[in-house]
């Protein structure tokens, strides 16, 4: 029977197993959830490690590997033996003598309770990493509380709505008072598939007074500098672009 396999690499994967050195750790994080699943780490996919020894530190990852469906990442921070450990040195030097003799019942069993260590430090750095969740997972939590900003979070959640998620990039523009024509441009370029747009503002045209905004001597609108206007038009340059 053929040998299992895990998930078939990316391009960016394979730099990370092959160069895991030169990746941060929450870098790891990000593209092992990527490969492998927003659940990659609850369902404990990725498995993560001190490295066994005393040397010093050149990165926070010694080295990234593919561990059947899922990664296996050594780091030499935060463990309970190593170089960065916070117990006494003894006990990383009695493990070093146990993986001579081929014995890890101990570095194991230390494993883990790190483990849920490491596990719950990606948890905590992802939490306050709104750009993260929103784009990266998808939370419709954090998607709601992006709507919610844009005063656009009550009733159904338009975050439900097919398409809408795209919007949330003119946030910005939908909050303010005032939005100019650049904004606009960006929308339609979007929304239209087209590269160059140009929309001429203030253009010139008249606009019919209403009869019972129109002056009549004796009857009504004809205080000069408040509501007198003269004929049946005027010119407007505020509500037309092109």
């Amino acid at each position: 029977m053929a040998a299992e396999t895990g998930p078939e690499t990316a391009p960016l994967i394979d730099g990370l197993l092959e160069r895991g050195h030169a990746f941060s750790f929450y870098q790891v994080m990000r593209l092992a959830r990527a490969w492998l699943g927003p659940d990659a780490l609850e369902r404990n996919r990725v498995r993560v490690r001190p490295e066994l020894g005393l040397g010093f530190p050149a990165a926070d990852v010694a080295h990234v590997e593919q561990d059947g469906d899922g990664l296996r990442v050594t780091v030499r921070f935060g463990g309970l033996y190593g170089v960065d450990s916070p117990l006494a040195t003894f006990q990383t030097e009695e493990l070093l003598e146990d993986a001579a003799n081929d014995s890890f019942a101990a570095r194991g069993f230390l494993d883990v309770i790190q483990q849920r260590l490491y596990y719950l430090l990606a948890r905590c750095w992802n939490k306050y990493r709104t750009l993260v969740r929103l784009v990266e997972e998808g939370d419709p939590a954090e998607k709601q509380r992006a709507w919610c900003h844009l005063g656009m979070g009550e009733g159904e959640p338009v975050g439900l709505v097919p398409g809408s998620f795209p919007l949330l990039r003119y946030g910005n523009l939908f909050a303010r008072l005032t939005r100019p024509v650049s904004a606009l441009e960006a929308m339609l370029k979007d929304a239209l598939g087209i590269d160059r747009i140009e929309i001429i503002q203030c253009v010139r045209r008249l606009v019919s007074i209403p009869d019972e905004q129109q002056m009549r001597l004796d009857v009504g609108n004809n205080t000069l500098d408040v509501d007198a206007v003269l004929g049946a038009d005027v010119e407007d340059r505020m509500g037309k672009m092109t």
